[in-house]
């Protein structure tokens, strides 16, 4: 019984030392957020591909992505396919498994953001990694 509680502890701790590890990576001050927010839209601007889930589910699906240069909207896909998604129809910004609320037919991972349009409709992009879907959250 001691085991388990001195697992559970250290278990507990190696969560929170974590979650503190990855809020000492992001930038702290002002003039930093600025310069990876001008290098998130530029990047984004040039255009990059990005993996989306499907609607469905199964395999993710390498898009190109890019926000046009007014930066009122993310055009996914090339033309005559693309779809364009105007930023001012994003009703909600969900992170990883905080989506689960969405009953989507697939399984969420921390990786996710899923965009939630003002439609009803949802757009669901996997990052790869937590830090780049941080940025994509928080940017976006």
């Amino acid at each position: 019984d001691d085991d388990d509680d001195a697992r559970s502890v250290r278990s507990d701790f190696s969560v929170r030392t974590a979650v503190v590890a990855q809020h000492s990576q992001r930038p702290q001050d002002a003039a930093s957020v600025k310069a990876a927010l001008k290098d998130f839209v530029q990047n984004l601007v040039r255009g990059r591909e990005l993996h989306l889930q499907p609607k469905g589910g199964g395999a993710l699906r390498a898009m190109p992505c890019q926000l046009e240069k007014d930066l009122s909207a993310i055009v996914v896909g090339t033309p005559p396919k693309s779809q364009r998604l105007p930023l001012a129809e994003i009703a909600h910004i969900h992170r990883g498994m905080e989506a689960v609320m969405l009953n989507l037919e697939f399984q969420l991972d921390p990786n996710m953001v899923v965009l939630e349009l003002t439609s009803g409709n949802c757009v669901t992009f996997h990052l790869g990694h937590a830090v780049m879907a941080d940025a994509f959250t928080l940017f976006i």
